[in-house]
């Protein structure tokens, strides 16, 4: 469903929240990233970044613009140093536009804007363009992954608690029903991936 003249694309899947999943996902990565992004002396978001996302977030809302928003986050990331391959920005649009288009997506954004203002500004005052496309990037490289990770439910589990990954309160229902951690896992990436786009503008 996502074509574009030039460009193969990743077709990511849309995982559905309710209030307490939206909640949890917010509460654990959110802190996560705001530590992972955290370098005060970098520069935060510039007014040509701001120009270049409002560019982007519109030919989303337009849709089939595929190669345009391809090229334009390849330009937008690689101006001082090469950070994003044509495929990372393939990949990386792909979940843009279906982000942008799906509509349980666009009240996640509404309900995030709303009930989590000033997490969504300590987040911009705490990254810059460069990070956040990072961090988007990886989530969408995590998310590609998933279904490698998740082939043995059961060694997914033990290596995930081990790192600790997992609530301890969760893992009696994940070994009830395996396929519960990876379809959790999938939510937590997505919100991750939709609160850093939101972030920089991008939705």
């Amino acid at each position: 469903w996502l074509t574009s003249s030039k460009h193969p694309s990743y077709k990511p899947t849309v995982p559905q929240y309710t209030e307490n999943t939206m909640r949890s996902s917010l509460v654990f990565l959110i802190s996560v990233w705001i530590l992972a992004l955290a370098t005060p002396s970098l520069a935060q978001f510039s007014v040509a970044d701001k120009q270049e996302a409002n560019k982007i977030q519109t030919l989303l809302q337009q849709q089939n613009h595929m190669d345009e928003i391809v090229d334009t986050l390849l330009q937008l990331s690689n101006r001082e140093k090469k950070i994003l391959s044509e495929q990372n920005a393939v990949d990386l649009a792909a979940v843009l536009q279906q982000a942008a288009k799906d509509l349980e997506t666009q009240d996640l954004i509404v309900r995030l804007q709303a009930q989590e203002e000033s997490t969504l500004t300590q987040l911009k005052s705490t990254s810059n363009m460069e990070q956040t496309i990072l961090g988007m990037i990886q989530v969408v490289e995590e998310l590609k992954m998933l279904e490698i990770v998740f082939e043995d439910k059961e060694r997914a589990l033990r290596l995930m608690q081990e790192e600790g990954m997992v609530d301890p309160q969760r893992v009696p229902l994940y070994r009830a029903n395996p396929d519960l951690l990876e379809e959790d896992t999938r939510k937590g990436l997505y919100f991750t991936f939709v609160t850093l786009g939101v972030t920089v503008g991008f939705l």
